[in-house]
């Protein structure tokens, strides 16, 4: 049962929309009660609220409710955060200029090169790697890819995919936003095509890349219906209008593999789905001499409410090397200090029960992400923050447990990985997320914007106690 208790700034046109999305997800998956500490004559099912009652959700608290439900890590949901008059004005101004050059270009710039088909995928590593093995099916279908992606997954490109794409387009997500001239630069580039066929196979379509699927010239133009995760119930409803086909979705969570495969499925019915693989053409990583015996820690994640802190990272790497475990430390250019401190303060432990050649070792930002997949390839095992490590992890199909720290952000739609993909998947989730999982999904997925709960609630404890239970 979800217990859903509306907050002090619920009113019935809240309520409403609140039922059209409970209506329209949970009625067969996750029964559900609602509490109000008021009463709304329109709504006869919701209860009134008591000092004993507990909560699994907030919608729409006001401020003390939210202090609460920070307090006692509720799950809640505030809606559209407060933009000033100015800072609206600044908004509407910048994306004037952005129209007024993205004509400008049309109007000074010819597609000179035809190509068949061009996929705009603009969003995260994880994403890609969820996405790239139906690359060839694409292949088949329409001939090579001109494929328009994040600048971030360019070393798959380069070493995995390259069969199938004629060209890779790299896109500078923050600088394409922020920087104009580096978006002129981009626009005029793309604006020398002419396509056939552009799909954007994004499930959660975001403000990037509908402005690029906006501009790009193509005769047809096919998306998937898509949610509202990224952008706006009316800013879809608008870019809804670019595409001349609509891929029809299920309403329900899916594994964002299997949301692929829908999709792929909706486009070309009669194709079989392919296995989640990564297939490394060789193993080796003699150029950073590990050890061998190790652990792979992964501190880095997109953003830091993912961010599991060094000081828990240090307590279970602590653990390892006390079990005779050496620590290889990865992540992003960005996490190169924090690895550093990380890897430091590990080499300065006693081991109590043998002799390691090098306890801890941080290669944070010194590894292409076909590096990345060999050292944990040649690791025991990987404990990760919820970020593409652990999809490159279960995409090699190698036989190493993947310890999984995470909030529940989107929980079933990126984690947990479901029997049958990847490698022995172990998550280790945030107390409230435990208590019920099958509501969480339905909060994660369809009630709030991102997790807020607290990732360091989980504790080196629940860790070292999971690992040990499986390794």
């Amino acid at each position: 049962m979800l217990n859903i208790l509306l907050g002090n700034r619920c009113k019935a046109k809240d309520i409403e929309t609140l039922l059209n999305t409970l209506h329209a997800i949970a009625p067969n998956t996750q029964p559900y009660t609602l509490f109000s500490p008021y009463t709304f004559d329109k709504f006869p099912q919701i209860h009134a609220t008591n000092s004993a009652q507990k909560y699994d959700f907030i919608y729409l608290p006001d401020s003390l409710q939210a202090q609460m439900a920070i307090s006692e890590q509720i799950p809640y949901f505030m809606g559209a955060s407060y933009t000033s008059f100015l800072r609206k004005i600044a908004r509407f101004c910048k994306h004037l200029v952005y129209r007024c050059i993205d004509s400008g270009i049309k109007l000074t710039t010819k597609p000179t090169k035809q190509r068949k088909l061009a996929i705009i995928r603009t969003d995260a590593i994880g994403d890609y790697l969820l996405f790239r093995n139906f690359l060839p099916l694409f292949t088949t279908h329409y001939g090579k890819v001109t494929l328009v992606g994040n600048i971030a997954y360019k070393d798959l490109i380069t070493e995995f995919d390259s069969p199938h794409i004629i060209e890779f387009i790299p896109i500078h997500t923050t600088k394409f936003q922020k920087n104009i001239f580096y978006r002129i630069k981009t626009l005029k580039y793309l604006h020398t095509f002419d396509f056939e066929t552009l799909i954007n196979p994004i499930f959660s379509r975001d403000y990037l890349s509908e402005s690029l699927a906006k501009f790009i010239c193509a005769k047809q133009k096919i998306a998937s219906v898509g949610d509202t995760s990224n952008i706006s119930y009316r800013l879809k409803l608008h870019f809804d209008t670019i595409y001349n086909t609509l891929i029809s979705a299920d309403s329900r969570i899916l594994f964002e593999f299997y949301r692929n495969a829908e999709f792929i499925k909706g486009l070309m019915p009669t194709i079989s789905i392919p296995s989640y693989t990564l297939a490394l053409d060789h193993t080796n990583i003699q150029e950073f001499m590990l050890p061998k015996r190790y652990a792979v820690f992964f501190i880095g994640a997109s953003s830091a409410f993912r961010k599991w802190s060094l000081e828990h990272f240090y307590e279970v790497g602590k653990w390892h090397i006390n079990q005779g475990f050496s620590v290889v430390i990865c992540g992003g250019k960005e996490d190169y200090e924090n690895g550093e401190s990380l890897a430091y303060n590990l080499n300065q432990l006693d081991n109590i029960t043998q002799e390691l050649d090098s306890k801890a070792i941080n290669l944070c930002g010194k590894t292409s992400l076909g590096a990345l997949a060999r050292v944990v390839y040649n690791g025991n095992h990987l404990l990760s923050n919820e970020t593409s490590c652990v999809h490159i992890a279960c995409a090699i199909r190698h036989d190493i447990n993947i310890y999984v720290v995470s909030n529940g952000n989107h929980l079933y739609r990126f984690t947990p990985y479901p029997q049958g993909i990847g490698s022995k998947y172990y998550s280790i989730y945030h107390p409230t997320i435990d208590k019920n999982l099958a509501a969480y999904g339905i909060i994660s997925n369809f009630l709030q914007e991102t997790s807020r709960l607290d990732i360091n609630k989980i504790t080196p404890t629940q860790v070292i106690n999971t690992i040990q239970a499986t390794l």
